[in-house]
């Protein structure tokens, strides 16, 4: 299973939106992780909007809440889950990050499901209609299937760090990586 073992999907709310992906579009996705779960809370740091994360929603302050530009009340604490991704449509590994309460329940019952299991096992399709608190996501398992070589093989020279996403730092490190990878199309995908 690609979930932590005690992980249970809280239920929220889905006023905003995903990074990236508008209205009517769709990506194909395929887990190279296991799940990272936490709580985030949008915050102001350095007069800039960021991130607070902690693994248990006791090890943020809500007091340091940014205002949310939608609803004009303070951001609340949130729980997340995050993983490695290889992104069909940008050939590249990416690190899928969601709030989204919908999407993780749906993910979850994916993963716990005993005739699809892990995550890592099938390619996801997730797609968007709708807009503001109009938004609506939907999330398939395309059915199981091996990874490709070629994504095997670019892997190998991914340096992923999930505990990064509790200290700031870049989970996806990328540093020297140009170098080793293959040249197996031409653009490094990363």
């Amino acid at each position: 299973m690609s979930f932590p073992q005690n992980f249970t999907p809280n239920e929220g709310d889905t006023l905003y939106t995903l990074k990236n992906l508008e209205s009517g579009d769709s990506v194909k996705l395929r887990a190279m992780s296991d799940v990272t779960a936490g709580f985030s809370l949008w915050i102001e740091k350095d007069g800039k909007e960021d991130k607070a994360r902690a693994v248990e929603a006791s090890g943020i302050d809500p007091s340091q809440a940014s205002i949310n530009k939608f609803s004009g009340k303070p951001n609340k604490i949130k729980q997340f889950i995050a993983m490695l991704v290889w992104n069909y449509s940008t050939e590249r590994f990416e690190i899928f990050e969601t709030d989204k309460s919908s999407i993780i329940a749906k993910l979850y019952s994916m993963d716990q499901d005993p005739d699809l299991g892990d995550l890592q096992g099938y390619d996801i399709k997730l797609s968007k209609t709708g807009k503001n608190k109009d938004t609506k996501y939907e999330v398939l398992s395309l059915g199981k299937s091996p990874v490709s070589k070629e994504i095997k093989e670019l892997f190998a020279f991914v340096a992923y760090n999930p505990n990064a996403f509790f200290t700031g730092d870049n989970p996806l490190s990328t540093e020297g990586m140009e170098a080793n990878v293959p040249d197996v199309s031409g653009d490094v995908p990363f």
